[in-house]
């Protein structure tokens, strides 16, 4: 969690009157956990939840022989973003043992629904390559269906934004300007690397949902001067 994602869904547990607890799931390719989870703490600035939980992941396994023999591409410094490690399902099934200490009997999640469609048609397979299918809600019906039916009986799983697009999302966090500076979404540098197509697709969202002084705040720059990004920001048109 951390990111404006996380918060709407919070926010609109608080706004109905929903009790919950919050998880933050922090993880050693992201940078220091220390200062991940400081990132994260700061959600709670505009927020009550009953309860903090922090699950920090050390993650070895690429730091060793697989990395250089099956991934030679990715080994050094750009090495983050690690290939083996699969975000929703990861935190949802660490996330069991927290559920079961607590008392807790619902995981929820922030996915949006443009999750549930694919960002590329392969004419060779005849299928959606949709990279963001972990946290589709035919995925989330997969995990829920084998958490109950293998694991905990009574454990729900769902996301709570998943009826809505981003455009819904980042049009219900612009209620909460205070709240700008203290959320991240990057997935290479915490709070934001400023060099990603992620970076660039919540700029855009941003600036879209803001008062540009407000994100120029927070980025102190513009990135669409940056030349680095000019590819990034012709995909996300879909070119």
């Amino acid at each position: 969690m951390g990111g404006e994602d996380s918060f709407v869904m919070m926010k609109l547990l608080e706004d109905a009157g929903v009790e919950y607890s919050a998880l933050q799931w922090a993880r050693t390719e992201y940078g220091k956990i220390t200062h991940q989870h400081a990132l994260m703490d700061l959600n709670y600035k505009y927020l009550t939840p009953k309860g903090i939980h922090r699950l920090s992941v050390y993650d070895d396994f690429t730091d060793g022989v697989f990395t250089s023999l099956y991934r030679p591409d990715i080994v050094g410094e750009s090495a983050l973003g690690n290939p083996c490690q699969v975000g929703t399902p990861e935190g949802a099934f660490e996330s069991i043992l927290i559920c079961l200490a607590e008392n807790i009997s619902s995981i929820a999640f922030g996915n949006e629904k443009s999750a549930d469609q694919g960002s590329l048609y392969s004419n060779d397979m005849e299928l959606d390559i949709n990279h963001q299918w972990m946290k589709s809600l035919e995925a989330e019906k997969s995990f829920a269906d084998f958490i109950r039916s293998t694991l905990v009986s009574n454990i729900n799983l769902f996301s709570i934004l998943k009826p809505i697009h981003d455009t819904t999302i980042y049009r219900l966090f612009s209620r909460y300007p205070e709240m700008l500076p203290f959320v991240h979404s990057c997935n290479v540098e915490k709070p934001w690397c400023k060099k990603c197509a992620k970076c660039a697709y919540v700029w855009l969202n941003l600036m879209a949902s803001f008062p540009v002084e407000n994100v120029n705040d927070v980025f102190k720059t513009n990135l669409f001067d940056d030349p680095d990004l000019i590819l990034s920001f012709r995909q996300l048109m879909g070119e």
